[in-house]
């Protein structure tokens, strides 16, 4: 666990579970290592929950995590794909595709987009897709750190899907 961050972790849960929901409680498992409070449902005798590390610095958990579908090392963060989670977004029936056009971006930012689009194309986090549905993106600038180097994060403006969203 990187210093001060949190993950959504797959942790063992009893067996003969499966498809029940359970709660699982606050436990502190190392000294500034926490497990969240949250309800879960158990699916092949493992549980989802979010594990936070308060201190200072990165820990090394024996945790039984994620079986990683594969990983991604873009600058200090390693991005993640995997498959627990399964995702969706309920919009307001009769809702047609949401279709934003894109945002003009400098030529600076352009390279940016391509570099990153395809770090996450050839780590499989992100694939191709053809489809109505459209966002667009923006690039915005990190903070500085040690190095002084600037570097950008690349944004997606779901501002209009959102308007259309059903929240639960």
């Amino acid at each position: 666990l990187t210093k001060r961050s949190e993950i959504i972790a797959e942790v063992p849960a009893d067996e003969g579970k499966d498809g029940t929901e359970r709660i699982i409680s606050k436990l502190e498992i190392a000294e500034g290592i926490y497990i969240a409070n949250s309800l879960t449902k158990i699916e092949g005798n493992k549980a989802i929950t979010s594990i936070l590390n308060t201190r200072d610095e990165e820990v090394v958990m024996e945790i039984p995590l994620l079986q990683w579908k594969g990983t991604l090392q873009i600058g200090k963060i390693e991005l993640v794909m995997w498959e627990a989670v399964k995702h969706s977004i309920t919009v307001i029936p009769g809702t047609s595709p949401i279709n934003t056009r894109p945002y003009r971006l400098p030529e600076a930012q352009k390279v940016q987009v391509d570099t990153q689009v395809t770090k996450l194309l050839q780590g499989g986090i992100i694939t191709e897709s053809k489809s109505p549905w459209n966002s667009p993106i923006l690039v915005i600038p990190k903070r500085e750190d040690t190095s002084g180097e600037k570097k950008w994060r690349l944004v997606v403006d779901f501002r209009n899907l959102n308007e259309k969203s059903i929240h639960r």
